[in-house]
């Protein structure tokens, strides 16, 4: 999951600075991406962690 922002960093103002997009829109739809990221994955972060606690105690 940290991997993706990490590969939209090269990727993205390659991308849209080939369409005209200005530098400060590039940095508005990256940092629009990475809140979405958040946003969607805010809900389960209580059922992950008790999952993942659940998945090391038992080996």
């Amino acid at each position: 999951m940290s991997a993706v922002p990490l590969a939209g960093v090269p990727a993205m103002p390659g991308f849209y600075w080939a369409k005209g997009y200005t530098a400060s829109s590039v940095l508005a739809l990256f940092a629009l991406v990475l809140i979405s990221l958040i946003v969607a994955v805010w809900p389960f972060r209580h059922p992950m962690a008790k999952m993942m606690t659940e998945q090391e105690t038992a080996g």
